[in-house]
């Protein structure tokens, strides 16, 4: 089994709720060092989704409101103004633009580039993802895959078999296990060493960290 460091990068993708326009005077004190560090993506969720969902929930009841700093990016992507998942997250996992459709790989002779989860994982770190989409949709993928086109979801599942990565929870079970080729990528995940899980199961699962999940 690899031995992994505390820290933790978890990965959620999917849509949540936003947060509270008020200032503070008090100055804001960060840890030397984060213990954990949590990236949340909504994908598709822009200012107005942010802005709507605190009108309905109420102003100043939302997490995103409470948060000491907020930033902003520009979301286009190389070759189109609105960008799609793929390059959407390609921006955030690799911290570089590229091209709708593609997948943690950059322009112009789509040369990979290495994910953030793949560069903590080589610096001992604990790595997982939650996902409320399938585990080879787009924006996961562009954390733990390589791939010309986001559209090729059952090679994306192949890639699984690569990644470092302790963690992944998400749906899509048909890619895993009734394949066109007939691989059974759940027998390799189990392999590899990892708890292969679904449903009710994980309930009684032990989370001692003994084992990838």
């Amino acid at each position: 089994m690899r031995s992994k460091l505390l820290p933790l990068l978890l990965i959620f993708a999917g849509c949540s709720a936003p947060g509270k326009y008020s200032v503070s005077s008090t100055p804001v004190k960060f840890a030397e060092r984060p213990k954990n560090i949590i990236l949340l993506i909504g994908d598709g969720m822009a200012l107005s989704q942010v802005t709507a969902g605190i009108y309905w929930i109420g102003v100043g009841k939302t997490a995103f409101e409470q948060f000491p700093v907020v930033g902003f990016h520009k979301s286009h992507s190389c070759n189109d103004l609105v960008t799609d998942s793929a390059a959407g997250a390609t921006a955030f996992s690799c911290g570089q633009k590229t091209t709708n459709g593609t997948i943690a790989m950059l322009p112009p002779d789509n040369k990979p580039c290495t994910t953030i989860l793949e560069d903590l994982d080589h610096r001992g770190y604990a790595t997982g993802m939650v996902v409320s989409c399938s585990a080879p949709h787009a924006t996961p993928a562009s954390f733990i895959a390589h791939r010309e086109i986001r559209a090729f979801t059952e090679d994306i599942a192949l890639d699984y078999l690569k990644t470092p990565i302790d963690c992944f929870i998400g749906g899509g079970e048909h890619f895993f296990n009734d394949r066109p080729d007939h691989l059974n990528l759940e027998d390799s995940l189990k392999k590899r060493g990892y708890i292969v899980r679904r449903g009710t199961t994980m309930r009684n699962l032990p989370l001692d960290g003994s084992a990838p999940f």
